[in-house]
């Protein structure tokens, strides 16, 4: 892979991209001429691993070698001039680089956004290149600083397809080059609550972790107390060595805080501690505050960086809490208190005093630093700054209107009040473009105090919203309660449904079942030869089938089989007479009169369960219908079927 080395580019003055120039092609790189001849500065590296990559990401990171160093480099105080891919031996050395690629085509959907993807990898690459090139230029970068070793930005050529002719087409990205880190970020080194959110507390890990040596050698170290105050405590001095500069660090966070064993090729006996992203890390003298009041921080005026104990407080180390400070299960009644006696500590960052106070008198016993912590300044320190200026301030303004007084007529006009007063307000003018610490102290306060009212705003409106949601939250289980009552009582209703249907279907099965096991109703037909003797009528087969609904009135017919006659003529000895219904009598008429029955059996049909129907000895049950005495004799011994009118025909029996 090629690389061009770019120019310095222009910052983002604050944390939004900086719009790209309107003349600027779409795939072109800011401040960089794709025709220019770059044949002596460009370079070749080898990519060997591939660390993160994929889409929806602000930057795709590779660890890699140099296989080709460009003729020309850049000077030191920029950028740190490529590593050798070999050691004195020859032998080939495992990457030394990580390449942070800026493509925008990786990125996530611009649209509807306020700008596009192109000016977006665009400010995320300045800022980047903005943050390391000015530690670079401050020697802060490397080890044993909290800043990786940063050798420049670069430019990569990549084709994307071909134009209208069918020739090739290019676009180009911007990255840049750090040092390769061998080790972990504490949330690597750490698990944490998964019943939890990303703010849960973090559970460090008791086993030895292995650091990789550049023999391939391993080297085991425990994270015990004493090792993680030791991480926390050089991220809090690299990050007030910052405050110092006017650079200001917004992700201290556990993702973004690696811990290796090594400085390149060497091996080391203390975790160095390295913060690898900055895509939100801000500069003073890039951001827009400093075009009005100043390039310089009220920070920058003190001989020493600011005290840990004025600038970082164990809240704002809550997400490392667990780690170091430690939860309130790991120590129960740990406060802020005893961070800050921890912060004091000889072995940690030292009493709250100002450096100088305590130099002063080695320097007139000309003894050297003796104390294990390193030198800090307080912010008492700016208001003897302060006076100091303000004495200067008001001197200097005496001395030039003296001097106009000794060397001209200032009154010659009538003028000389208000040129006097002209003088003045041009020095403080001045002094508060160039920051003066009467001026920015007093921005420092309006500034505080704006934010402790920011912040207990926020408090309220987070009291308030937490409030809010425990109402929501409230609401939202008794209204989840009454559903799941209603649920389980449609469900109960619906089981007993169930259940009576179940019940019902069971009971209509045994009726039926019931009904098809009992009798049907009977209906006696008396059928008479009309050559019998004595012309009593005799009990034939009953038709086994309840009369139909319509029908009560109907007569009955009765269909003989001929071959039980033999001929035509026995059969036409049968008589069937069915007589209209007559309404003259107090009594029906005989549906089954027969013109030889006696005259006793002309009145009323026969009735089938009477004692005379039945059988001798017998005459409190129905009678036996398929018993031969039942039966005419010129049927007995005969299959007859029997058929009632409107009626399905039943088989033979």
């Amino acid at each position: 892979m090629s690389l061009v080395s770019s120019p310095r580019f222009s910052p983002s003055s604050s944390l939004s991209p900086c719009l790209l120039p309107r003349d600027l092609p779409y795939g072109y790189v800011r401040d960089f001429d794709t025709k220019g001849d770059f044949t002596k500065t460009q370079a070749e590296i080898e990519i060997q691993e591939i660390i993160r990559r994929g889409v929806n990401r602000t930057s795709q990171i590779f660890r890699c070698s140099v296989s080709k160093a460009p003729e020309e480099e850049r000077p030191a105080a920029l950028q740190e001039p490529l590593p050798p891919s070999r050691d004195e031996k020859g032998q080939v050395l495992p990457g030394q680089l990580a390449a942070k690629v800026f493509d925008y085509d990786y990125y996530e959907s611009d649209f509807g956004g306020p700008w596009g993807n192109d000016e977006e990898a665009d400010g995320n690459h300045c800022r980047e290149h903005a943050v390391y090139a000015y530690y670079r230029r401050n020697g802060k970068t490397g080890y044993p600083h909290i800043m990786p070793q940063f050798y420049g930005s670069w430019v990569i050529k990549i084709r994307s397809g071909s134009d209208e002719n069918n020739q090739p087409k290019f676009r180009y990205v911007g990255l840049i080059l750090i040092e390769y880190i061998h080790g972990y970020s504490v949330e690597n080194l750490c698990v944490r609550d998964r019943h939890g959110d990303y703010y849960s507390d973090l559970y460090p890990g008791t086993l030895p972790v292995g650091f990789p040596n550049h023999d391939g050698s391993w080297l085991n170290v425990t994270f015990d107390v004493e090792k993680r105050q030791h991480v926390v405590k050089e991220m809090l001095h690299g990050v007030v060595v910052g405050m110092h500069l006017g650079v200001q660090h917004r992700e201290c966070e556990p993702w973004n805080l690696f811990v290796t064993m090594r400085n390149g090729l060497v091996t080391l006996e203390e975790p160095r501690v390295v913060l690898l992203n900055h895509s939100y890390t801000e500069v003073w003298s890039l951001t827009k505050d400093a075009e009005a009041y100043g390039d310089t921080h009220c920070l920058q005026r003190l001989p020493y960086p600011p005290h840990p104990i004025e600038r970082c407080s164990i809240e704002a180390l809550d997400t490392l809490e667990g780690w170091w400070p430690p939860t309130q299960r790991q120590h129960p009644g740990f406060s802020e208190e005893k961070f800050d006696e921890w912060l004091c500590k000889e072995n940690v960052f030292g009493p709250h005093v100002e450096a100088r106070t305590v130099l002063d008198p080695l320097f007139k016993q000309e003894k050297p630093w003796t104390h294990k912590y390193k030198k800090y300044s307080t912010f008492a320190t700016l208001d003897l700054i302060e006076k100091v200026e303000k004495d200067v301030q008001t001197g200097a303004a005496s001395s030039i209107i003296r001097f106009a007084r000794e060397n001209g007529d200032m009154n010659s006009d009538g003028r000389q009040e208000e040129r006097e007063k002209a003088i003045a307000e041009g020095i403080h003018n001045r002094a508060m473009f160039a920051m003066t610490s009467t001026s920015y102290s007093l921005w420092l306060r309006i500034k505080v105090r704006k934010l402790r009212e920011t912040k207990e705003r926020e408090l309220r409106e987070a009291k308030e919203r937490e409030l809010q949601e425990a109402k929501e939250r409230e609401l939202q289980e008794a209204i989840e309660r009454e559903l799941q009552e209603r649920r389980q009582l449609a469900q109960t209703e619906k089981e007993s449904r169930k259940a009576r249907k179940r019940q019902e279907r069971q009971e209509r099965r045994e009726l039926a079942q019931a009904q098809a096991l009992s009798p049907p109703p009977q209906v006696s037909t008396f059928i008479t030869r009309a050559d019998s003797p004595d012309r009593n009528p005799s009990r034939a087969s009953t038709i086994h089938n309840a009369t139909p609904t319509g029908i009560e009135n109907r007569p009955t017919q009765t269909r003989v089989p001929r071959k039980i006659f033999g001929n035509l003529a026995s059969a036409s000895a049968l008589v069937y007479e069915c007589q209209r219904l007559s309404f003259r009598h107090d009594k029906p008429p005989s549906l089954f009169r027969l013109p030889s029955a006696p005259a006793g059996f002309n009145c009323e049909p026969p009735d089938p369960f009477s004692p005379l129907s039945a059988r001798p000895g017998f005459s409190d049950e129905p009678p036996d219908l398929f018993t031969p005495f039942s039966i005419p004799p010129v049927f007995r011994g005969t299959s007859p079927t029997w058929t009632a009118l409107h009626q399905r025909p039943v088989p033979a029996l």
